[in-house]
C-alpha cells in the first residue's frame, strides 16, 4: 500500500497541472484582454480546482495502480509472493480498502463540495461577463443574454473595452407584432459601466421588418451607420447567488430530489 502513495500524488500533481495549464491557456488571455481585476481571475482559478480535483483523483488512482502493479509484475514480485503462499486477493486487499475509502470521500466531495463550487464558478463567470458583456460574444454562436435581442457574429476582435465584430446579424424581439432583422458588415460594441448603457454601432447594413398582422407588409431599410443603445444597468450589479436557477451540475443529490 505504501508503494501507491508516491505514484498517486505524482500522478495527481501531473494530471491536475495539465488541467490547470489547459485552463490557463484557454481563458487567461481572454480575461486579461478584458481588463478584469486580478482578484477575479485568481478566484476563477481557485473555484475551478473543484472540478479539477474531482476529475484528477480517479485518473491518478488508476495511473498509480498501473504503475505499482506493472512494476511488481515486471520484477516478478507477484510471482514470488504467490510462491510464498500469499494469494493475489490478499495482495490486493490494502489497495481495495483504500479505494473504497477514497471512493466514499469522493462521493461526499462530489455531492457536497463540487456542486457549490460549480455554482460559485458559474456565478463568477456570469458576473465577469456582466462587467464586460461583449466578453461572452463568441463567433458563430448566438448571443441572447440581452433583453429582446439575439446576435450572431462571424468574427470578433477585442481592443481594450471595445469589441469589433464582422458580419453581424441581430434579431429584435421588442415588437411582438413584427419580425425585425438587422444585417451589417461590421459593428463596434462598447459598454459603459457608469451609465449602464451598451452601445452597438452598426456599419453598412440593412434592416428588414415583416409585419405579423399583414404578411404583405415588408420593409427594407439600408443604412451606412446605425446605433442601438441598450440599458444593461442591472447587469453591472453585484453578484447575487440566488438570482439564477441552478443547473444539475450545481445541485447535490438531495437538492435534485427536492
Amino acid at each position: 500500500m505504501r508503494q501507491h502513495i508516491g505514484p498517486f500524488f505524482f500522478s495527481f500533481s501531473i494530471i491536475s497541472l495539465i488541467w490547470i495549464l489547459n485552463l490557463l491557456f484557454k481563458e487567461l488571455n481572454r480575461f486579461l484582454s478584458k481588463g478584469l481585476p486580478a482578484n477575479l481571475i485568481i478566484e476563477f482559478f481557485i473555484l475551478s480546482l473543484g472540478w479539477i480535483v474531482a476529475l484528477s483523483i480517479p485518473m491518478a488512482t488508476l495511473t498509480a495502480s498501473l504503475m505499482v502493479y506493472g512494476r511488481m509484475s515486471a520484477d516478478n514480485e507477484i510471482t514470488a509472493m504467490k510462491a510464498t503462499g500469499i494469494s493475489f486477493l490478499r495482495l490486493l486487499r490494502p489497495t481495495l480498502i483504500a479505494s473504497v475509502l477514497l471512493a466514499m470521500g469522493l462521493v461526499w466531495f462530489n455531492n457536497n463540495v463540487l456542486p457549490h463550487s460549480n455554482h460559485r464558478l458559474s456565478q463568477l463567470m456570469r458576473y465577469m461577463g456582466n462587467k464586460k458583456p461583449a466578453m461572452r460574444i463568441e463567433p458563430g454562436v448566438w448571443f441572447d443574454d440581452l433583453t429582446n435581442i439575439s446576435m450572431l457574429v462571424s468574427e470578433k476582435v477585442d481592443s481594450g473595452s471595445v469589441s469589433l465584430v464582422r458580419e453581424v446579424m441581430i434579431n429584435d424581439y421588442s415588437n411582438l407584432q413584427a419580425i425585425s432583422t438587422i444585417n451589417a458588415d461590421s459593428a463596434r460594441i462598447w459598454a459603459n459601466e457608469k451609465t449602464g448603457i451598451l452601445e452597438i454601432r452598426l456599419f453598412h447594413g440593412e434592416m428588414q421588418n415583416l409585419s405579423l398582422s399583414n404578411m404583405k407588409e415588408f420593409k427594407r431599410l439600408k443604412f451606412p451607420e446605425y446605433l442601438i443603445r441598450i440599458n444593461v444597468a442591472d447587469m453591472f450589479n453585484e453578484r447575487r447567488p440566488q438570482s439564477r436557477r441552478r443547473s444539475d451540475r450545481e445541485l447535490s443529490a438531495q437538492e435534485m430530489l427536492d
